[in-house]
């Protein structure tokens, strides 16, 4: 199906406000109109706030002045400062259902986290002294953001109007299991988050299921959802992070392509035999520190799930460690094309 052209963005502004985090600045965009509406707010820090209130003064706005807070997905650096933001204007708040208990049980929610994150890693075969290491970033991640009551929780398919026109809910999880986007069905633009970048591979992160049984299986969940939105006539995208995408069946092919190769550079690995979340993680990213520890075994665990899937690795156990090796079929057929990354 062919695209939609020309869609209107009057209206629609993007605000980059900076984040200390290595992706760079964050993207929101102020919808004018009434309610006046902003989509993301950025990380809880200074730098943040005096960015979101210079990227509303262009536009003849303030903080008091917003009516409405949509969050895309419940990352710090797209939606900490949205306490603050509510308290300063009177906003509601509107997320996914999802991330509800995100907000308004945040610090029980990063104490469960880390609950389940730090025996998780030692499943995962990462060292005792670098788990104590990622457990510190985490603790510091959560100083990012703080509490906030949520006003509304849209299911897919709900309709929210704004100044700009009516946009209708999508759920996309993969890079979160609670991600929105905003699409305005009459001319194909999309608000989309992170749920596809112009630039980067968003991550599909590792988080424990909705009702904490089972294994939540992120990156398999994010390709259906690139998958649906490759089907939908979509004009624009404008991301959280970088620059619209205006081709958004190309940087999508090209994503399928990205997983491919990272799936035959893991098959490469395991050439040599088993190995654990944390080596075939340290295959893919060797200099890898702490701080992005957990991005790259999401990463490496996303992808041995969807290998998996395919039936080209099996689990097994070394003890208390996970461990991954090639099906029985790979072995016989040699089937990995792939070299390590």
């Amino acid at each position: 199906m062919p695209s939609p052209i020309n869609p209107d963005l009057s209206g629609i502004h993007r605000l980059s406000v900076p984040t200390p985090f290595p992706v760079g600045p964050v993207n929101l965009y102020l919808i004018s109109g009434e309610p006046l509406t902003l989509v993301d707010v950025g990380p809880m820090t200074r730098e943040a706030w005096e960015g979101l209130r210079a990227g509303l003064a262009e536009y003849g706005a303030t903080v008091a002045d917003i009516r409405r807070v949509v969050i895309t997905h419940p990352h710090e650096d797209h939606c900490g400062q949205v306490a603050r933001v509510a308290e300063a204007s009177g906003a509601e708040v509107i997320v996914h259902p999802e991330a509800r208990a995100f907000f308004e049980r945040y610090e029980d929610h990063w104490r469960e986290r880390q609950d389940y994150f730090e025996p998780l890693l030692e499943v995962m075969g990462v060292p005792g002294d670098l788990r104590a290491r990622a457990a510190e970033v985490n603790r510091q991640l959560a100083g990012f953001g703080r509490r906030a009551d949520i006003d509304r929780c849209p299911t897919e398919g709900e309709t929210i109007r704004t100044g700009a026109g009516r946009f209708t809910v999508l759920h996309t999880p993969g890079h979160s299991r609670a991600s929105l986007c905003l699409w305005r069905r009459e001319d194909g633009l999309l608000i989309g988050g992170d749920t596809l970048l112009k630039d980067i591979s968003s991550n599909a992160l590792m988080e424990p299921t909705a009702d904490g049984v089972g294994e939540y299986r992120s990156l398999a969940t994010y390709l259906s959802t690139l998958r649906r939105l490759e089907g939908m006539d979509i004009s624009v995208i404008l991301p959280g992070h970088g620059e619209p995408i205006s081709d958004h069946r190309r940087v999508i092919e090209s994503r399928f392509a990205f997983h491919e190769v990272r799936k035959n550079e893991i098959m490469g690995l395991l050439r040599g035999g088993p190995a654990t979340v944390f080596q075939v993680c340290r295959g893919l990213f060797p200099d890898l520190g702490p701080g992005g520890l957990f991005l790259g075994l999401s990463e490496a665990f996303g992808h041995l799930q969807v290998l998996e899937e395919e039936g080209r690795v099996v689990r097994g156990n070394d003890g208390r460690t996970l461990v991954f090796s090639r099906g029985p079929r790979e072995v016989m057929s040699g089937g990995d094309v792939g070299t390590p990354g």
